[in-house]
């Protein structure tokens, strides 16, 4: 992907190019893509991702990129876009719920599948879980991001040829080893899925579906981790006063 470190670095340049697309139409888009052999950069954006990319030239590079489709998983994110957009329409696009569609898929159209990330033991239960669920499907690889290299699966990775990669190394470790290859590849689905394997595998529970409903799960983790309020501060907190502030000044 091409460098892009003179970008002006405003949150809100990156708050326009987050695609404000309704799932189903972003889901139709990438289902358009892979059907033609494209690839395609995609990253689940949240607050806290957001204001990281902010702090790290290389995370702020790979959002910054054109080839780069933002998504806003976060509902802070999506309040913002609101405001900017002044379009109350705009939803929340959920990476987990992208990764179920992009399985189905998978199964449905004999679409193969490459993951890197998360324990072996996590591994080998998202494997049985898409095993019983999405029976037949094509996985090409599955190495887990604890005792394997970088250089390693890169190379088995690339010769996958796969139509999807999911890797599950934890924002920005995961962006920046799908941008080492991005560019070696000639077709895929490349998007950095964070914990998902972990909820799919049923090894972490997610949010009852009252917070998921009601755009609250970022509550339902910090009253089962408590240390997670200073991360929701630094990301949601400071990300907002950040884009009011650069909101203040354009105007």
């Amino acid at each position: 992907m091409k460098k892009v470190e003179g970008t002006d670095k405003k949150i809100l340049n990156l708050i326009r190019r987050i695609n404000s697309d309704s799932p189903q139409k972003f889901y139709n888009d990438i289902d358009y893509f892979v059907k033609n052999s494209k690839k395609k950069f995609i990253v689940t954006a949240n607050p806290e991702i957001i204001m990281m990319g902010y702090k790290n030239k290389n995370m702020w590079n790979i959002l910054s990129d054109n080839g780069t489709i933002i998504i806003p998983d976060g509902i802070g994110v999506v309040k913002v876009m609101r405001i900017v957009y002044s379009d109350k329409s705009i939803q929340r696009n959920t990476g987990i719920e992208f990764v179920v569609h992009m399985l189905e898929k998978a199964q449905l159209n004999d679409l193969s599948i490459f993951i890197y990330g998360a324990h072996q033991n996590v591994l080998d239960r998202f494997r049985k879980m898409c095993d019983i669920k999405y029976p037949g499907i094509n996985i090409t690889g599955l190495y887990n991001g604890y005792e394997y290299n970088d250089d390693f699966v890169l190379q088995k990775l690339i010769k996958s040829k796969s139509d999807i990669y999911f890797i599950a190394l934890g924002t920005p470790r995961q962006e920046n080893f799908i941008n080492k290859f991005y560019d070696k590849i000639d077709k895929g689905i490349c998007v950095g899925i964070g914990g998902s394997i972990d909820v799919l595998s049923g090894n972490t529970k997610r949010a009852p579906r009252f917070f998921i409903n009601h755009n609250i799960e970022w509550l339902y983790r910090i009253t089962k981790e408590p240390k997670r309020i200073m991360r929701f501060i630094r990301g949601n907190i400071f990300f907002v006063f950040k884009v009011l502030k650069e909101l203040i000044e354009e105007r």
